[in-house]
């Protein structure tokens, strides 16, 4: 997402909620992390919003918020905290958007759907065997191999 900050004679200057984030996330300790931002762009202060421990340290607190004022001064922004302890929820959809990536995830999908329809000893050893298919396609898929494989094939046909 992407905040408007300013406007000028020569256009407009926009920030995106990513950019400061990782900005904040760049002097936090182990611990913390910026999980959210938001931009008053009128009043030129960033709102970033931190998880941090439940038993967080009330000095380590202040020295993040040092930081980060130290970090967005020289911006032009001022920086607000707000502080929350909630740990992260489990998201679905965006290890989905990971595992998809990876040959081997998709190897494992076809290996467990040819062990269910096949069983057995047979079975195991043909699981195998679509695992392995399945995870050398998904890396020539993923890493465009397989359409530069077509295309020297078809220019060696012709």
């Amino acid at each position: 997402m992407e905040y408007l900050w300013r406007r000028g004679k020569l256009g407009e200057l926009w920030l995106s909620k990513e950019a400061i984030t990782s900005l904040a996330n760049t002097v936090m300790p182990p611990e913390y992390k910026a999980r959210e931002a938001t931009l008053q762009g009128d009043d030129n202060v960033a709102n970033v919003i931190v998880v941090a421990p439940h038993s967080g340290d009330l000095a380590v607190k202040k020295e993040l918020q040092d930081k980060l004022v130290n970090l967005f001064a020289p911006l032009g922004l001022k920086v607000k905290i707000s502080w929350t302890s909630k740990e992260e929820s489990f998201d679905a959809p965006a290890l989905m958007n990971r595992l998809r990536k990876y040959p081997i995830f998709w190897g494992s999908v076809v290996a467990i759907i040819a062990g269910i329809s096949q069983l057995g000893l047979k079975g195991l050893g043909l699981c195998i065997l679509f695992g392995f298919i399945g995870w050398a396609i998904a890396g020539l898929v993923i890493s465009g191999k397989l359409s530069d494989l077509f295309s020297s094939i078809m220019d060696r046909r012709h």
